[in-house]
């Protein structure tokens, strides 16, 4: 259906994003704590839970980019055990289900990622609406943002449960919207590369510096993601509730992209993606370095605005360099990203274990994001994209 709005078809994108992103993977921050307090699990396994489930992306992303056809019944087939492993999450307190269900989640959390993007870019490439992708990447914002309002509602930590059932009753509203934004496209594609030759060794020497970065972004971001919640919470400067410090997350993180992939329309890809990364580089390091309420929450603002645009940019900059299929070129790296995240929360949850805290396994998600920039230090970059 090419006379189908481009928005219509970016806010169903939006929603898979909400519910495979937003709330699939990130409502299990702001319930960390809970389920910790409630339940009496350490640190170690808290990280262990969390790598399982971007072990799952990390698969999830390479099956994505092995195959070269999309079918809409496979996303939809992907959708529903992300919404089913969100409500199942809150069914028992066994371990072992748990590990199941976040592995599981991760699967279905990568392909919808590069299924539902590659679908809506390419979608609204075909009606000229290419301005309107960085609403797509807002999905990630609103759900982190529901799940931040939601937590702080529960009554007691022991009814953590509730959250993951409220979360997944939101995904099913999100599914019925994004059944009515997709009616009638079919999201297959053949892939066809079309770059020549001559481009290739220069461009994939650039391309693999990306990746270097991108799976640094990975490891650093997700450290904070994983962990911010469970920081606040011990921390004795926050006198708010810690769930608000995640609801601040997703407010700022819902315009960011659309704000990014400006700020790169002006001044360049390379140049708003170095200037993304100072800012969350800032961000991470504001609760540990200045401890107070204000600063707290103006950390998680700058986080939340910064690492779905750096993927917003990433993206676009990949697409630059290796012209050709958007699956490919998401799903490359989406592969990276997961590494990064893999290792992230599995060796911060034995520093924090080690050190009794999380303050410096933020310094360290400060210390490897500095790596992402250094990444881009080189005037190569500018000259190319």
């Amino acid at each position: 259906m090419k006379d189908r709005s481009g928005y219509v078809i970016v806010i169903a994108g939006l929603c898979c994003l909400a519910i495979a992103m937003g709330i699939g993977r990130f409502a299990y921050t702001p319930l960390l704590p809970l389920m910790q307090e409630a339940e009496q699990f350490t640190s170690v396994l808290a990280g262990n839970l969390a790598s399982l489930n971007y072990i799952g992306y990390l698969v999830g992303a390479v099956v994505a980019g092995l195959r070269v056809k999309r079918s809409m019944m496979r996303l939809y087939l992907f959708l529903v055990i992300s919404i089913l492993t969100t409500l199942l999450m809150g069914l028992t307190a066994n371990v072992i289900v748990w590990m199941f269900l976040r592995f599981v989640s991760g699967i279905a959390s990568g392909l919808i990622f590069v299924f539902s993007s590659s679908i809506v870019l390419d979608e609204i490439s075909k009606r000229g609406q290419t301005r309107l992708s960085g609403i797509l990447y807002g999905g990630v914002g609103l759900g982190i943002f529901l799940s931040g309002i939601v937590v702080p509602l529960l009554p007691s930590p022991a009814l953590w449960y509730l959250g993951w059932y409220v979360l997944g009753g939101i995904c099913v509203v999100f599914f019925v919207v994004v059944l009515i934004g997709f009616r009638g496209l079919d999201g297959e594609v053949t892939v066809a590369i079309t770059q020549s030759n001559s481009q290739l060794p220069k461009q994939k020497k650039l391309l693999h510096r990306l990746y270097i970065s991108y799976g640094c972004e990975g490891f650093g971001y997700i450290i904070c993601a994983t962990f911010l919640i469970s920081m606040i919470t011990k921390a004795d400067f926050f006198s708010w509730h810690p769930a608000t410090v995640w609801a601040a997350v997703g407010v700022a993180a819902i315009p960011s992209c659309i704000i990014w992939a400006s700020l790169g329309n002006r001044f360049g890809n390379v140049i708003a993606l170095r200037l993304a990364y100072v800012l969350q580089i800032i961000g991470v390091l504001m609760p540990i370095v200045f401890k107070h309420d204000v600063t707290a929450i103006i950390g998680a603002c700058l986080f939340g605005a910064t690492f779905m645009g750096i993927t917003t940019l990433s993206i676009t900059i990949g697409k630059e360099l290796f012209i050709g299929s958007s699956t490919k070129v998401i799903s490359s790296l989406t592969v990276f990203y997961g590494i990064g995240q893999i290792l992230g929360p599995t060796i911060t949850g034995f520093v924090a274990f080690l050190f009794n805290g999380y303050e410096g396994a933020m310094a360290l998600s400060a210390g490897v994001l500095i790596l992402a920039l250094l990444s881009f230090q080189s005037s190569k970059f500018k000259e190319e994209i």
